[in-house]
């Protein structure tokens, strides 16, 4: 904060040349007390028989350099608290003379150790702003400062109370706060912080349309929050963590909605839009099953491994692109050793034996098959062929 001196004193001066020439430093006291960056014009006297007369002067502030006017008087501003010994010296013809005086400048405090609760935060949450500040000492004075009299201003900010402050930023994005405090000078510093109300988001699909049953990896980004909660728009059971992968199984328009919580129970959300569409109909090629009970090709199945939806022996969900499927699995007598109507038993496959009863093991052989599925994209396919079973022995 600045302010403009323009003040008319008087002081003892030194005398250099003669008796009967003399300059006084025009002041009401034997120092001055400033503020840092202050503009203060210090006025002067040249008297010559104790008439004043126009002299040359030059001012010397202390901060190494010199200046020259033939005016009675000098702007000067202290960037730097401290002490000061200013002197003018005045010139008039032969004679010469030299006044002293003492300046103190205010200290402005260090303000490195601002404190918040956090740096981001939660739309609606409520911080604390805290400044602690140390007197500054020197050699020649100690600069105080009243943290009864400072002051938090910004939006959504409480009463100052010992230079602490609540405040509730009020919207997203930076919100500036400025610190002000007085010291034993009558200074006043100020310092501006800055707290981000950081807008919730997360991770989700990469792609415009996501096909159903793949899987979406879904993460937040939301530096506040430590707890979560994931609503899918499916009706599934709703997700708790930093990260919730999961997949729809029906064609749609999906709202997913996240919710960020942080510590101290603030609540904000973010949404993402989500189009799930089938996959393009295809079904595996498959000509050779090896039915012995190894774990590996024991079954035969159009349907990959990876896109079976099998897990413990069970179906947990359909295949992600088939509507409905028909086929058989006949000799070469023509007699039909299996069949399926519905995508539930195609998606567990043909195990090698009668009605997959288990319990009449076909021979091994070449077998036939013919099919035909309907896609949940509105396609259809027909497929005939062979198949071998592969029995050791």
């Amino acid at each position: 904060m600045r302010r403009f001196f323009a003040l008319f004193f008087s002081l003892t001066v030194l005398s250099v040349n003669a008796q009967n020439f003399r300059v006084e430093i025009l002041n009401s006291a034997d120092e001055i007390k400033l503020c840092p960056l202050d503009d203060y014009i210090f006025r002067v006297k040249a008297l010559f028989n104790e008439e004043e007369v126009e002299a040359k002067f030059s001012w010397n502030f202390a901060e190494g350099s010199i200046f020259t006017t033939n005016e009675p008087f000098y702007e000067y501003r202290y960037k730097t608290g401290g002490t000061y010994k200013v002197s003018v010296k005045a010139d008039y013809g032969d004679y010469s003379a030299t006044a002293y005086q003492d300046v103190i400048v205010g200290i402005k405090p260090s303000f490195k150790k601002f404190s918040a609760d956090k740096d981001n935060i939660c739309l609606g949450e409520k911080i604390t702003l805290s400044m602690p500040i140390k007197d500054s000492v020197t050699e020649c004075f100690t600069a105080e400062y009243d943290l009864r009299r400072a002051v938090w201003s910004g939006r959504g900010v409480s009463a100052t109370k010992e230079g602490v402050a609540e405040c509730t930023p009020p919207e997203y994005g930076t919100t500036r706060y400025v610190f002000t405090i007085e010291d034993n000078f009558g200074c006043y510093y100020d310092t501006a912080v800055f707290m981000e109300v950081e807008k919730p988001s997360f991770q989700g699909a990469t792609e415009p349309t996501v096909f159903i049953g793949d899987e979406i990896n879904f993460e937040s980004k939301t530096s506040w929050a430590n707890s979560f909660i994931w609503d899918f728009g499916d009706k599934t059971p709703k997700e708790n963590a930093n990260t919730a992968p999961h997949a729809y199984y029906e064609q749609g328009i999906y709202q997913v909605i996240f919710e960020g919580i942080s510590e101290t129970g603030c609540v904000d959300r973010d949404t993402q839009t989500v189009k799930i569409v089938p996959r393009p109909l295809e079904v595996k090629e498959v000509n050779i099953f090896t039915p012995n009970g190894d774990g590996q090709n024991d079954v035969f199945t159009f349907f990959n491994p990876e896109d079976s939806f099998l897990k413990n022996g069970g179906l947990t969900q359909m295949p992600a692109n088939i509507r409905s499927i028909k086929g058989k699995i006949y000799n070469s007598f023509g007699q039909t050793v299996y069949k399926w109507n519905e995508v539930e038993t195609a998606v567990f496959g043909w195990d090698g034996t009668i009605d997959n009863k288990g319990n009449r093991e076909c021979p091994p052989g070449t077998y036939f098959y013919d099919i035909i599925v309907y896609g949940k994209d509105g396609t259809h396919l027909k497929r005939s062929g062979t198949i071998f079973l592969y029995r050791s022995k």
